[in-house]
């Protein structure tokens, strides 16, 4: 499922773990989807995943199940795709990839499939209303 065309990032070629490293999703902006399970990625990989998402906007959807992954990593996942620290944050999010995990409680797994509109517009305006609605109802919804 993974398509890769790593040809014009060679420094990012390198195998690690049965898999690839992540930051080639950072600079080859070809793949669109990411199948990232079993390969033994942890939190550093995570952030560095997360780093990828900022830039890469054409990637669809990227399964992450089966990994090292915790806390530090899935929040760092998560501010990828929807960073609330401000309005501007969440306009700048990555509003195209959907992260598939295995074993996160029920807010997690919602706000994993945030991006699940295949309209990029829809999917940012979603954010900011949800972010709008919860400020006004608790006025602690931004950091």
């Amino acid at each position: 499922m993974q398509q890769r065309k790593v040809s014009r990032c060679s420094e990012y070629q390198r195998r690690i773990s049965g898999g690839y490293d992540p930051r080639t999703i950072r600079c080859v902006q070809s793949i669109k989807f990411g199948d990232y399970k079993y390969n033994e990625f942890n939190d550093e990989d995570a952030l560095l995943f997360a780093d990828a998402l900022r830039t890469n906007k054409n990637l669809k959807l990227m399964y992450l199940s089966n990994n090292n992954i915790f806390e530090q990593g899935r929040r760092a996942l998560l501010s990828a795709i929807f960073d609330n620290s401000s309005l501007n944050s969440i306009y700048e999010s990555n509003h195209t990839c959907e992260l598939n995990f295995d074993g996160l409680n029920n807010l997690h797994q919602k706000m994993m499939l945030i991006n699940n509109f295949t309209d990029a517009e829809t999917n940012r305006k979603r954010k900011i209303v949800t972010a709008l609605h919860d400020a006004t109802e608790d006025n602690s919804y931004f950091n």
